[in-house]
């Protein structure tokens, strides 16, 4: 059985399914009936359709690519932020415990 027909049952993937479609729209010959230009016309519609689809999955995913990075960014800054407070709250509790020991001090010298 000759592969250019549509029944083929060989190996059928989407590059090979293309590249038949693309052999019709440009009327290569084979065993088959030449499109009429209403369905060649149908088949552009359709290949736009598609090619939309695609244009929107690829901005979909670069999209969310970038809200993932400003998230990874916001994310690092709130630990750095963390961090920072953190480092404050360690000098003042030293601060806080050199107040307590110098008015417990001053305390014990006045009794």
């Amino acid at each position: 059985m000759d592969p250019r027909r549509r029944r083929y049952t060989g190996q059928r993937t989407a590059p090979y399914a293309a590249l038949w479609l693309l052999a019709r729209i440009e009327r290569a010959g084979g065993p088959f009936t030449p499109l009429t230009d209403p369905q060649r016309s149908r088949i552009g519609a359709v290949a736009a359709g598609a090619a939309e689809h695609v244009e929107r999955a690829l901005d979909i995913a670069t999209q969310r690519r970038m809200l993932e990075q400003r998230q990874e960014i916001l994310c690092q800054l709130h630990e750095e932020d963390v961090r920072a407070r953190r480092r404050l709250a360690a000098r003042l509790t030293g601060w806080c415990l050199l107040l307590a020991a110098l008015i417990t001090t001053w305390v014990a010298a006045r009794l």
